[in-house]
């Protein structure tokens, strides 16, 4: 059988960083890391191509080649995905979907053949098996969280590596807290699942041999969310880098009691962590107790993140509005902590009810869902539901705060505060080849000579000068990305308000 694999195109989105990658010398930011997994799963005599639309479009030689089509996608993705369903269908094409869109919402979408629903580890052979059969059913669901020690590694050789600013590789699977918003504990439970440190190695090996040396994000719904086990996940890294020099810088995502982890944070930057995204979502303590974030209810969050810092991790903050305990003065509180706190990338979204969530049984229960979420947290569409504050001065408040906090003197600020920091130890070893060099000249050119803000980019990159060459590589990375969430957030504020997607009753009934 051939199998073609299809990845739908995101639109602009805050880490889809689409105006930066570009400046940087690629085509996308990350790869579709779920699929590549899922073509490892498939038997070994199938053939299988390909196509991420994030980096090249789909052709019709593509779909005359396959025999099935699997598809997998986040509900941001879901105009594409109705794009590429239709064409499989003009072609007569089969079609296997799966993913959180499809999770989310299956029962809503027309044209596909097979769906598969949660993890794929323990259903993808008796799909197989169905397939080739002529058996295959319409729904194949997972009956729990599958052992992720069977995930296989993925298909790189599927992709061309160097089209991505960044690979991606998953360690660990679910999270332990109960944020309401959240659908990660649905997706992938609450006890998280750890690989062992031979197939840590594994995976880091075959990105190695693929030729990768550059930028990996370990793609884990919490990266400290067993802590016994993070532990032992850093100490596998550590003692595969350290044996092949350095090869590869690190990010990831996390909560914020890692901070509570001095010994932790000294072994992350021992084995290449650079960054660490952390979901802080409020400044107010009636909001954090809201939405049960719990891990950042009972610290102090300016503290644990100057903590965090010192150790040599910067933290990309992600933050929202639209809290039933938020009031009007949330948006000055988040453009201060923000600032006071120097957090270079800060993401701002509005609150949105994501299906089968907590939250989303809540405001459903009290009558005030209003649409079906459609994945664009970053704009008033995503405001699926009645707002306790008014929604009029509810957008203009998140408007107001994405448009401040992007300003090229307010940002430079605060990316100069990076800088001025402890520069994280594993930028030394981020090589400088023919590509880092294209990317530096592309954006001294056009950040530094065609951009409004070039005088800022300008006095950033004299004082990084002066602490010399991997602070200049930190600045120019800090320029990319601001950049695009510059743009970005301006495009946020000058947005008309629109109305979400009508809830669809097929999902509602469910």
């Amino acid at each position: 059988m051939k199998v073609l694999l299809v990845y739908p195109r995101y639109p602009v989105t805050y880490m889809g960083f689409q105006y930066s990658v570009p400046l940087a010398g690629a085509k996308a930011s990350l790869p579709p890391l779920g699929l590549l997994t899922v073509a490892a799963m498939l038997p070994r005599a199938w053939e299988r191509r390909l196509v991420d639309l994030n980096v090249a479009p789909l052709e019709d030689a593509h779909l005359d080649w396959a025999d099935a089509v699997f598809i997998s996608a986040m509900t941001v993705q879901q105009e594409s995905v109705n794009d590429v369903i239709a064409r499989c269908r003009a072609k007569g094409k089969r079609i296997v979907a799966g993913g959180p869109h499809f999770y989310h919402y299956h029962a809503d979408v027309r044209g596909v053949d097979h769906f598969v629903l949660g993890e794929a580890e323990d259903v993808m052979a008796e799909l197989c098996a169905d397939l080739e059969a002529g058996r295959a059913k319409p729904v194949y669901r997972a009956s729990g969280f599958p052992d992720v020690t069977k995930t296989p590694v993925p298909e790189w050789n599927l992709i061309r590596l160097d089209d991505y600013d960044s690979m991606a590789l998953q360690f660990s699977r679910g999270c332990p807290f109960d944020c309401e918003f959240c659908d990660i504990i649905i997706l992938n439970g609450r006890k998280p699942r750890v690989k062992p440190k031979a197939q840590v190695h594994a995976e880091l090996q075959a990105l190695y041999d693929a030729g990768w040396r550059r930028n990996i994000f370990v793609a884990d719904d919490n990266f400290y969310g067993n802590k016994k086990r993070c532990r032992e996940l850093v100490e596998a890294i550590v003692e595969w880098r350290d044996a092949r020099k350095r090869p590869f810088v690190l990010a990831t995502q996390s909560s914020l009691n890692m901070a509570d982890d001095p010994d932790l944070l000294d072994l992350m930057v021992r084995a290449g962590f650079a960054a660490v995204f952390i979901g802080l979502e409020s400044v107010s303590p009636a909001s954090l107790a809201e939405c049960h974030k719990v891990q950042n209810l009972k610290r102090n969050m300016a503290r644990s993140l100057a903590t965090i810092h010192a150790h040599g991790l910067t933290v990309w903050g992600g933050f929202v509005i639209g809290f039933d305990s938020d009031t009007e003065l949330v948006f000055d509180e988040q453009i201060s902590f923000i600032e006071s706190s120097e957090i270079a990338l800060a993401t701002v979204s509005l609150l949105s009810a994501i299906p089968h969530t907590q939250l989303y049984d809540r405001l459903k229960a009290e009558g005030r869902l209003i649409g079906r979420f459609g994945g664009a947290i970053v704009d008033a569409s995503g405001l699926n539901f009645v707002p306790r504050m008014d929604r009029g001065k509810l957008v203009a408040g998140y408007k107001r705060v994405v448009g401040h906090i992007y300003e090229p003197e307010v940002y430079y600020r605060r990316a100069r505060a990076t800088i001025a920091r402890r520069i994280p130890p594993a930028l030394a070893s981020f090589p400088c080849g023919r590509r880092e060099l294209g990317a530096f000249f592309r954006t001294l050119w056009h950040l530094g000579v065609r951009d409004e803000a070039r005088r800022y980019f300008w006095k950033l990159i004299g004082f990084a000068a002066r602490k010399g060459p991997v602070a200049v590589g930190l600045a120019i990375t800090l320029s990319l990305m601001g950049y695009h969430l510059r743009r970005l957030s301006r495009e946020i504020a000058a947005r008309p308000e629109a109305a979400p997607a009508p809830l669809v009753q097929a999902h509602a009934a469910e």
